[in-house]
């Protein structure tokens, strides 16, 4: 199931990035074998489509290669068709992995190195044409400061189920749409992470360990929209730590150990995106809310949806006034669950009146 998923993966891949230099049309044909292939591989043209009104003619516009180890190969495959576009290798042993391996593959788009043990990675030449690369579920615990930045072309990358505990001085490639870092040991964001990233678009790095987020970890990445930091360790939001992130419209904050937010946390958040700006803070630490914390989001409350539910929260008249000035902008206010004071233990914060909380 796991091969079929990630095979499924890399030929959605291939498809979006074979269609951008050219249309596929006329009758579907299905995948044509090749004869010669390394061992434990499979190689196959692929997006094979009959030509004309021809029954024999075919045109395929990929070649694909999938190769699948017990954990006993020691090395990547040798023998791999010069002209393939997508390559997965998977269930392999190679803890060092070269990428000028990868040099000699000019129209290879999309490459997937998944579960192979591999513990350091190594970029020495300049390769052009990878869109797409994932090295998800190794054991990487350390990036190379300069070599990602020889990706030139990379729009999408997956580094997520590694042991990766620190992104200071790493160079990611500029032409970055997505990168997913999720499930690694990270433990603070430091400044300009990524400012070399300025197409960064999407940002995953839930489930890591992450305390803290410096004032400047976002600076010079204008293109951000979406940022995952769910499943973290972030006690605090301090003053300024999102307000880099003008075109954002979604940040995923659930399930820390927040307790604190400032009133600038959240100040220019989404202020240049064109859709609602959605906020998740939900199952935190949160106990104590109020119009005055979130006083600079109540000024484009039209523009804004939080979500507080799961939240510790006290019942209290700050509470109430906040409710009502927020309107829709304070979310699912009918799963968030008053912890406080004994009176409004267990209520729902949508059924409290005014008097159950303001003496």
């Amino acid at each position: 199931m796991m091969i079929r998923t990630l095979l499924f993966s890399l030929l959605l891949l291939l498809c979006c990035h074979l269609t951008e230099g050219g249309k596929i049309g006329g009758r579907h044909h299905d995948n044509v074998p090749l004869r010669s292939c390394p061992q434990f591989c499979t190689c196959e043209n692929s997006f094979c489509t009959y030509v004309g009104k021809s029954e024999k003619k075919v045109k395929c516009l990929g070649v694909q290669v999938v190769c699948t180890g017990n954990g006993t190969q020691t090395s990547l495959p040798g023998g791999i068709p010069v002209n393939v576009t997508g390559i997965l290798i998977v269930g392999f042993n190679v803890e060092v992995v070269d990428f000028n391996y990868f040099y000699n593959f000019p129209k290879l788009t999309d490459l997937i190195l998944k579960d192979n043990n591999i513990s350091e990675v190594i970029v020495t030449k300049v390769l052009k044409n990878i869109k797409s690369l994932s090295l998800h579920g190794n054991r990487l615990s350390v990036l190379p400061r300069r070599g990602l930045a020889r990706l030139k072309t990379i729009e999408q990358m997956s580094l997520r189920d590694n042991q990766i505990k620190s992104l200071r001085n790493v160079r990611f490639p500029r032409r970055l749409d997505i990168l997913d870092l999720r499930s690694n040991k990270i433990g603070q964001l430091t400044g300009g992470l990524f400012r070399s990233t300025k197409t960064l678009r999407v940002l995953k790095l839930n489930d890591n360990e992450i305390k803290s987020i410096h004032l400047n970890a976002f600076v010079n990445t204008p293109a951000i929209e979406v940022l995952d930091l769910e499943n973290n360790l972030l006690e605090k939001l301090a003053k300024g730590m999102f307000s880099k992130l003008l075109q954002s419209w979604y940040i995923n904050l659930r399930h820390n150990q927040i307790k604190s937010i400032h009133k600038f946390a959240f100040l220019l958040f989404g202020s240049r995106s064109n859709v609602r700006n959605q906020i998740d803070l939900r199952d935190n630490q949160i106990r104590f809310l109020s119009v005055e914390m979130l006083s600079p989001l109540l000024d484009r409350k039209d523009a804004y949806e939080m979500n507080f539910a799961g939240n510790p929260v006290f019942c209290d008249c700050n509470l109430i006034n906040l409710r009502e000035e927020a309107g829709k902008m304070m979310a699912d206010t009918g799963h968030t669950i008053c912890d406080g004071p004994p009176d409004n233990v267990g209520r729902l914060v949508l059924r409290l009146k005014f008097e159950d909380c303001c003496f």
